[in-house]
């Protein structure tokens, strides 16, 4: 299986949904749970340092067109494929240059696993590792939250006092004889 394969496929695994924009040639695929938008940039590279501007153009360009389409401009991402490396050379430069939109560079299947939002992690559930098995956050973990929730601690960073006597007061570390 080439790496472009690997990627569908664990881009299918996460629940995306391929779908057609016209005026984009390249593979897209959408999240309507969470409204992410991933593009492929699967064409043959030139190993020099017009790369970093080419794949900036083409950017530009896919921004254009999902703007105009009612799409998150924070919630796409460009996977820019680079399959065939004769250099050794590592192209992740690419993905600090944030202009126009997020990129992803994808050079072994390693790479692929980098990407937060198709991880094998978020869907292990589905998997059959954990079939027969029952996860399920604790009672006192459940209370720890809603009371560092109630602190302010979903809206701002809690200072360690904080955050101690939180613990303390739900017991939260505290040993038990059970």
């Amino acid at each position: 299986m080439n790496l472009l394969d690997k990627l569908i496929n664990h881009i299918y695994k996460s629940k995306y949904k391929k779908i057609s924009l016209e005026e984009i040639k390249f593979d897209t695929f959408y999240n309507e749970v969470d409204g992410k938008l991933i593009i492929i940039f699967n064409e043959q590279i030139r190993q020099d340092s017009s790369f970093r501007e080419e794949i900036n153009n083409v950017a530009k360009d896919i921004r254009d067109i999902i703007k105009n389409d009612n799409f998150n401009l924070w919630n796409a991402y460009l996977l820019v494929l680079v399959n065939k490396n004769s250099f050794k050379e590592k192209y992740y430069y690419i993905e600090r240059d944030v202009r126009n939109l997020r990129k992803y560079v994808i050079q072994n299947e390693n790479d692929i696993l980098r990407i937060p939002f198709i991880s094998f992690e978020k869907n292990i559930k589905d998997s059959d590792q954990t079939k027969g098995h029952n996860y399920s956050v604790s009672e006192e973990l459940k209370k720890l939250y809603e009371s560092l929730k109630d602190r302010g601690g979903d809206r701002k960073k809690l200072t360690n006092s904080e955050i101690d006597k939180t613990m303390d007061e739900t017991r939260f570390l505290e040993v038990r004889d059970d």
